[in-house]
């Protein structure tokens, strides 16, 4: 079965233009790609390294120390991209990984080898957002994807929960089927109905009061000749339903204010958490509508039907912490507690891999204030007893951020918005608002910076985080 795995991925190498090497262990002698790309055996290893400059480098470990030899290729070569793609699934190992700057990790155990096909033409294409699994469903549908992206022109529905990805599968669609074709995201959620048309279908000089002098060009014709992305299409209500359906059916717009439709050439992705047909039973969702989106599908599953994936999440939402928010980089020492490890798999995550990098992050800003180097998870809902507690982690947080922020141990710029306005609220309050003591504990370069941030941080509408 490795043979016959082997053999596909070297097959699939040497359709690509780049320059790649790869390096198993299970291959006994070097074999020729296609003079550039390599399959090698480890004897090879540092004679291939200094041999070529490689565009890509698909790598598992032979021994603990090669991680160094990678590291040292990586620092002189950082555009080369690594993908570390291996049997070895466990938390240190895949962070000691990341820590070399690594580009992905790529579970190779029964890995799919349209998945891996996906991945490294994504990552071609310097796109490493991709969903990393074991599970098989979820790397069938990377298949799915592929043969929609390439072979079909059908439009595409997305479903799954919150925080399982459906606007990376989007993009992903987009890089693998329209490169350098527009891709424009609209958010349905939300829009109100005096502005509906004027969005999607954009409108003429002079269309209404207030309208710009030279008119608008709405998010249809924006992705004409490329991919139109509706997250949240299950929000829309039925009156702009039955106003976007014929923009999809007839591949035609009328401009608000304009007697003269224009033909568009698009392809629509749409995404939703909702079960659409549950909603045209309870006469939420135009059945019309529903029949008309529902194409070629993607159902990506949610976190509790993929638990063996926790582990390898928690390292890399880990590594992305480090790189992102810490100015502490050397977390070669810490200690993921296996029985909060264990908690945590009890756990349903309604939230999906959204809620798990959350709980991950809060956990990393606890053992960063309590100056540990073991990681222990906190855990949404702790079973203890086989009674159900939740802790009250939020007001924690935000003190435990506080405290990080000034002491120059995590940085501001890798928070989340809904933070950073309490933040810097309290923080103006504290240091009656001296903006340049305010703008050196947060990482800014100069008072105006720091400005402009509060600027737009006061622009959006947050909700409430309980603070006292």
């Amino acid at each position: 079965m490795k043979k016959n795995r082997t053999n596909m991925i070297i097959n699939f190498l040497n359709e690509q233009p780049a320059k790649i090497l790869y390096c198993d262990p299970n291959c006994t002698e070097s074999r020729n790609i296609k003079s550039e790309s390599l399959v090698i055996e480890r004897e090879n290893l540092i004679i291939k390294l200094q041999s070529y400059l490689w565009d890509i480098i698909i790598f598992d470990i032979f021994e603990k120390d090669d991680i160094n030899i990678f590291k040292i290729y990586k620092e002189k070569h950082p555009r080369t991209k690594l993908v570390f793609f291996s049997e070895k699934e466990d938390f240190n190992i895949i962070l000691s990984a990341y820590q070399i700057n690594i580009d992905l990790y790529l579970p190779k155990l029964g890995i799919n080898i349209n998945y891996f096909r996906c991945a490294i033409e994504l990552l071609q294409e310097d796109y490493s957002r991709i969903i990393i699994s074991k599970n098989s469903q979820l790397q069938q549908m990377y298949e799915f994807l592929r043969f929609y992206a390439t072979k079909i022109r059908s439009d595409i529905l997305i479903t799954g929960e919150n925080g399982t990805g459906k606007g990376i599968i989007a993009k992903a669609i987009s890089i693998i089927g329209y490169m350098n074709k527009p891709f424009v995201v609209q958010n349905c959620a939300g829009i109100p109905d005096t502005l509906f048309e004027s969005e999607m279908f954009g409108y003429e000089q002079g269309a209404f009061t207030g309208a710009s002098i030279k008119g608008k060009i709405g998010v249809i014709e924006k992705a004409d000749q490329g991919l139109l992305f509706l997250d949240e299409i299950g929000e829309l209500p039925m009156n702009q339903q039955a106003k976007l359906l014929r923009a999809i059916q007839r591949k035609v717009i009328l401009r608000v204010g304009s007697s003269q439709e224009k033909k568009v050439n698009v392809r629509f992705i749409f995404a939703t958490n909702k079960k659409l047909y549950e909603e045209v039973q309870q006469k939420n969702f135009r059945e019309d509508f529903f029949y008309r989106i529902k194409g070629a599908e993607i159902d990506i599953p949610p976190l509790r039907e993929t638990k063996d994936d926790i582990e390898i999440m928690i390292a890399v939402f880990t590594a992305r912490f480090i790189k992102e928010q810490s100015f502490r980089q050397d977390f070669s020492e810490i200690i993921l507690n296996k029985k909060s490890l264990e908690y945590l798999k009890e756990y349903n995550f309604p939230g999906n891999m959204r809620e798990l990098q959350k709980i991950v992050y809060q956990s990393l800003i606890s053992m960063l204030i309590n100056n540990s180097n073991e990681l222990t998870l906190i855990s949404p809902v702790q079973i203890i007893d086989n009674k159900l507690e939740k802790p009250d982690s939020e007001v924690e947080t935000f003190w435990q951020i506080i405290e990080l922020l000034e002491n120059n141990l995590i940085k501001y710029r890798g928070l989340t918005d809904i933070f950073k306005k309490p933040i810097l609220d309290h923080l103006r309050t504290k240091y009656n608002d001296n903006r340049k003591k305010i703008a050196s504990i947060l990482g800014f370069q100069d008072k105006q910076t720091l400005a402009n941030e509060i600027y737009r941080i006061n622009k959006k509408k947050f909700p409430q985080v309980n603070i006292d």
